[in-house]
């Protein structure tokens, strides 16, 4: 099913050059023959802009296509106030497009580079390539937040990465590990900085661990969807689990609250998804995976028509949501879809000089 990138993609050159030195080159989304996933973003001159990322333009993946790399997906773009971080990403050892066989897999490494480029072209190239990330990383999240860039979870070549990595922004010379994940690691989780009770806080939602090749599935299955959050307190360096994100019986949005809170209705998936703060205690969540059919696919209980379904079947989420970490006497906020802005409604919203911010967050 071929579909158009609603504004543009860069696709680099060459596979072997730096993100420093690569020659980058628009090319117009109607000329794209399909979307693609995994891509980075930035804004440049005032507009978003999309490059890299992967699909299979020939064959679909379901009739044992050949995935192809632009030259880099699954990495991550983090908006600083200069411009963006481009980290890490998973390319291509072999076959490259026109190589090999239909069907043959593609084999990936996951890379450690990372580099700069300002948000406006006029400024030249900026500083270019900054220092590289303390091993490769692929399906990890990243933000930006008390002037520092934070990286967590994803994988190393196929290997979980539980450590947690901090660069400080502007001038900052090697990466830093300053905590491990509590849990197995996640791969393709959300992640930003947010205020907390206590002060600045790491908050990371969502991913999923696959399961383990060498492990016999047995009861419960291999394979988990996370549920639960992790707050990460940047004093003190403790991690706490926030409860799990639950389907509101309200219209279906989504909430996390750091109280405990059960309402019977369902469990919510955030895999996929993207997050950012907003206001002084929000965050807002983009997209994402149905928990059931996604859960069920990387247990492998699908059929072998899992990959031929329309997209309305898989459920991706259309709503953009937003909750608080942080519900005020134990309340969870009920997250609404934001269209021209974000209403929150609560009877408890009544945290000092944030009333503004919270209802209404520009679209």
């Amino acid at each position: 099913m071929r579909r158009h990138i609603i504004l543009y993609m860069l696709l680099f050159l060459a596979l072997g050059q730096s993100w420093a030195q690569s020659h980058i080159v628009c090319t117009p989304a109607g000329k794209m023959e399909r979307a693609v996933s995994g891509h980075f973003a930035a804004i440049v001159d005032g507009r978003l802009t999309t490059w890299g990322g992967c699909n299979f333009p020939d064959v679909p993946c379901a009739e044992g296509g050949q995935k192809v790399f632009y030259p880099k997906a699954y990495g991550a773009s983090v908006a600083v106030p200069e411009g963006t971080v481009y980290i890490g990403g998973a390319s291509p050892l072999t076959p490259l497009r026109g190589e090999g066989d239909k069907g043959s897999q593609t084999i990936t490494t996951s890379t450690a580079e990372v580099t700069f480029l300002p948000s406006s072209s006029g400024e030249g190239s900026g500083k270019g390539a900054l220092p590289s990330l303390p091993k490769g990383l692929d399906n990890f999240a990243a933000c930006y937040g008390t002037d520092r860039i934070f990286v967590a979870g994803g994988q190393t070549d196929g290997i979980p990465n539980r450590d947690v990595y901090v660069l400080d922004w502007p001038d900052g010379k090697e990466w830093m590990k300053i905590a491990t994940l509590p849990d197995e690691g996640r791969l393709q989780p959300c992640m930003a900085v947010q205020n907390a009770p206590e002060g600045k806080a790491l908050y990371i939602f969502g991913g999923y661990t696959a399961p383990s090749k060498s492990q016999t599935p047995q009861p419960p299955l291999g394979g988990v969807v996370y549920t639960q959050g992790m707050k990460l307190n940047l004093k003190t360096l403790e991690w706490k689990e926030t409860a799990p994100l639950q389907t509101s019986p309200r219209g279906g949005r989504l909430f996390a609250a750091e109280l405990p809170y059960s309402s019977g209705s369902g469990e919510g998936a955030l895999v996929g998804s993207c997050c950012t703060p907003c206001g002084y205690s929000h965050i807002l969540f983009f997209g994402g995976v149905d928990h059931d059919i996604f859960l069920s696919a990387i247990r492998g209980e699908q059929d072998s028509l899992y990959l031929r379904h329309e997209p309305s079947w898989y459920k991706f989420r259309s709503e953009v949501l937003a909750s608080t970490p942080s519900p005020i006497r134990g309340q969870p906020y009920k997250a609404t879809v934001c269209r021209q802005g974000l209403e929150l409604s609560s009877r408890h919203l009544k945290e000092a000089g944030t009333t503004a911010a919270a209802r209404r967050c520009p679209a």
